[in-house]
């Protein structure tokens, strides 16, 4: 039965990162600079793995670009020659040394999809806003602190992921993000849930394991839209009532916290495929208790 929670998460990976990878039916993609300069109307580059501390120069000739993986290089530096690429529709740096955001990044006004996991960032400026058509920010495995409030005015925003940082709080602008789906804070400082998260209605997606939560608001009740919950390694004693509102949700995963018993009304959650409940004090009864509540659903204790 695990295997079908893996299974849904799997899914959700999928559904997130499909935006990232280049769509070799909809455009040949080019691996090297040289087949890509031989070739006429190239729009998809992948230059990934190829222990670059700097971009070739040739990219100069290479002027129509709406993909480019840069993934598992040495890049450190934002190099001048990708700026000409004006065109950028997704941009994938995964995996390198930057330790900061080009405040040149607005000059990408068609870019989608930003990747920048796994670097050394420290600080994300304020001309993120200028990304008007950004749906996907990947930001996990840096070292901010915060964001700015102006991350706020990337309204067509889909998916946030900012877990791995040292991050404790969220700017009150994220509010802005009326069309974000999926949230990941994993792995962070957080000690509260932010009343702002309350605020984000469209959210389908709400990662917030390894942080230092003491309580989830009854006010999660207004997350209508929410099909995965996970709360994992956090210090959470008890489940809100309200929590049994959220009908769409299919994945509520609570291991490693304080919880002893969950309330009577989670018989409403009939749309709950996996619960998770590894790693807390619940007694032989009240697993009977929670069984019993939720027939249709896959109970991990």
């Amino acid at each position: 039965m695990i295997k079908n929670s893996i299974l849904f998460l799997g899914v959700l990976f999928a559904i997130n990162s499909y935006a990232q990878n280049a769509n070799p039916l909809k455009e040949p993609v080019y691996y090297s600079i040289t087949d890509a300069l031989a070739a006429k109307n190239v729009t998809q580059l992948n230059l990934r793995d190829r222990h670059y501390f700097n971009l070739p120069e040739e990219l100069n000739n290479l002027k129509g670009l709406h993909f480019i993986n840069l993934m598992g290089n040495n890049l450190a530096i934002w190099d001048d020659v990708l700026f000409n690429q004006t065109k950028l529709e997704v941009i994938n740096m995964q995996g390198n040394n930057l330790k900061y955001i080009s405040k040149k990044i607005s000059i990408f006004k068609s870019l989608i999809n930003l990747n920048l996991s796994d670097n050394e960032i420290t600080g994300v400026p304020d001309e993120i806003e200028k990304l008007k058509k950004l749906k996907y920010l990947y930001l996990s495995e840096n070292m901010l602190t915060s964001v700015p409030g102006s991350i706020g005015k990337c309204s067509d925003l889909e998916v946030l992921a900012l877990n791995n940082n040292q991050l404790s709080y969220l700017p009150q602008d994220i509010t802005g993000l009326k069309k974000l789906k999926t949230l990941h804070l994993g792995r962070n400082q957080f000690n509260e849930f932010d009343a702002e998260w309350i605020k984000l209605l469209s959210l389908q997606e709400l990662n917030l394991e390894y942080n230092q939560l003491l309580n989830i608001p009854e006010t999660i009740a207004s997350l209508r839209e929410l099909k995965s919950l996970i709360a994992d390694h956090n210090k959470l004693s008890a489940v809100p009532i309200d929590i049994s509102k959220l009908t769409n949700l299919e994945l509520l995963s609570l291991s490693h916290n304080n919880i002893k018993s969950l309330p009577s009304q989670i018989s409403a959650m009939t749309g709950l495929k996996t619960l998770i409940l590894t790693g807390n004090p619940i007694s032989e009864q009240e697993r009977e208790v929670i069984k019993k509540a939720l027939p249709g659903c896959n109970v991990y204790f």
